[in-house]
């Protein structure tokens, strides 16, 4: 498992997200606090909240090739 930090600025930057998310094969998590949600699923990562700090969880051996599709929201 690889984790990130991610940040959604608006509604787009969520669907965009998803988008990548729904092409991953192995699953995916976004957290805030205690609250987790699948990261391919939109209405439920837009209810976590933009312009929060997320924890991106990514299962499975090609966690690279998400990490660099979702770059854009990643912060530090």
């Amino acid at each position: 498992m690889q984790t990130a930090t991610i940040m959604f600025r608006d509604v787009d930057d969520a669907k965009k997200f998803v988008s990548c998310a729904e092409r991953y094969p192995d699953p995916v998590d976004v957290q805030c606090g205690n609250r987790m949600v699948d990261a391919k699923s939109l209405l439920g990562v837009i209810a976590l909240g933009l312009e929060k700090k997320l924890n991106l969880k990514i299962y499975g051996d090609n966690s690279a090739e998400l990490l660099n599709r979702v770059e854009f929201c990643t912060v530090e």
